[in-house]
């Protein structure tokens, strides 16, 4: 309810404050460049800079006034994801090996295929249930990412860009062939990544390799589950190198109690940070689960908080809040730091090893899923801006031609393995 009111206000602010950006755009370019040249906006030189861009078109003001007040009527697809994924849409069930009946929710999952205690065909029948939970909704997913994808190309348009991809790209300032050139690289090197795995097969003395093979080590050595506690104190010491002022904020962060820590039945998957109001430290969110990636994303959110922190004390207001594309940087170095001190510290050369494949693990998750990802959002967006509509079954389709392309003959994928895009939170923002 108090969120509700406060969305409120900020759609009646944007009302009324629709007028401002037509009427400067209304100034010849000349004036423009006369006014913002003014030793006033030296601090605003980057936050204006769309003022004296010959190129950009603006909305006019009843446009404007209009999107402002129709802002809240938007952003429920994504909302009514949220509800769905988190908490209506039951998890099917497995019977563990002591006749225990668990869901198969991440938590679970993940324990499964990162334990030695199971067989293959176990581990294959986790998979097949983990991903088969978005089956009987796929119509209802299906049109919630479509209403996403038509609301984000619909501001696109609106907004004088020609794809919501172009729109994106600039909400960032980058340059919309930086996608191409990401996207490139990937593929070139498929084949590098392809070994990797065909190397991670070997080391297993595996014939066949399954996703789900991904969770086992080559390495003999096994940290076990570790205590939260004890993976902040090993996460601030690989981080220390950073110097006493880094461990300084991370520590007001971690100990502010703007931390969620573990997983409960309506929480929302995975990690994330924010920085809801610049008057208070950032709030992050685990699911904390004592395995070793779960340590590293410790690291790796706390590079966003740290970041944010940082961002907040020592930039003007109007650069306070670092984009994404900035903000992926602070994390993942956190991370490479934190297997960087695990494998120098480590006790014989089987411990190194069980680290050195937790970094290759996390660079391929890090790229190239990330740019398989990027590629199925591309196709699916195109489909809207061509006037068509997203259908389940085509969309599975391409998700799973996708998958076997990255992997190639180095990982075979279950067949369910095609709905896993159902459940990517990212699709739907």
């Amino acid at each position: 309810e108090l969120n509700a009111r406060l969305s409120a206000m900020d759609v009646k602010e944007y009302q009324l404050i629709s007028f401002a950006n037509p009427e400067i755009y209304a100034l010849p370019l000349e004036k423009r460049i006369e006014i913002f040249s003014d030793s006033l906006f030296d601090d605003y030189r980057y936050a204006v800079k769309d003022y004296t861009d010959p190129d950009k078109q603006p909305l006019g003001e009843e446009a404007s006034e209009t999107l402002a007040t129709i802002s809240m009527a938007l952003g429920y697809p994504y909302e009514i994801f949220e509800r769905l994924e988190y908490v209506e849409m039951p998890y099917l069930t497995i019977i563990m090996p002591d006749g225990e009946e668990r869901e198969v929710t991440e938590e679970t999952y993940d324990d499964i295929i990162y334990s030695e205690d199971y067989t293959d065909e176990f581990k294959a029948e986790a998979t097949r249930l983990f991903f088969l939970r978005a089956k009987p909704y796929l119509s209802t997913l299906t049109k919630l990412l479509e209403g996403n994808a038509k609301e984000a190309y619909a501001d696109a348009l609106l907004n004088h860009y020609d794809s919501t991809k172009a729109s994106a790209m600039d909400a960032y300032d980058v340059d919309p062939a930086v996608y191409d050139l990401l996207i490139e690289a990937a593929h070139e090197g498929l084949s590098d990544c392809q070994r990797y795995l065909n190397v991670h097969a070997k080391g297993l003395g595996l014939s066949v390799q399954h996703s789900y093979d991904m969770g086992s080590y080559v390495s003999d050595y096994n940290p076990g589950k570790v205590d939260y506690e004890d993976a902040v104190a090993e996460v601030i010491e690989a981080l220390s190198v950073l110097g006493e002022d880094y461990i300084d904020t991370f520590n007001s962060i971690i100990t502010s109690g703007h931390v969620d820590v573990y997983p409960t039945d309506t929480k929302t998957s995975g990690a994330f940070e924010t920085q809801r109001s610049y008057e208070y430290l950032p709030f992050v969110l685990f699911n904390y689960n004592g395995l070793s990636t779960d340590i590293s994303t410790i690291a790796h959110e706390m590079g966003h908080a740290v970041y944010d922190a940082y961002a907040t004390a020592n930039q003007p207001k109007q650069y306070r809040s670092p984009t994404t594309f900035t903000q992926e940087v602070a994390s993942t170095t956190n991370e490479l730091l934190y297997y960087s001190y695990k494998m120098e510290n480590a006790k014989d050369d089987e411990e190194k090893l069980y680290y050195l494949e937790n970094v290759l693990s996390m660079f391929r998750a890090t790229f190239f899923s990330q740019m398989r990802f990027a590629e199925f959002e591309d196709y699916f967006y195109k489909i809207i801006e061509e006037g068509g509509a997203l259908d389940g079954e085509t969309l599975s389709d391409k998700y799973m031609e996708l998958t076997e392309l990255y992997n190639g003959d180095a990982l075979e994928s279950l067949p369910e393995i095609r709905y896993g895009w159902a459940e990517i939170p990212h699709f739907y923002y």
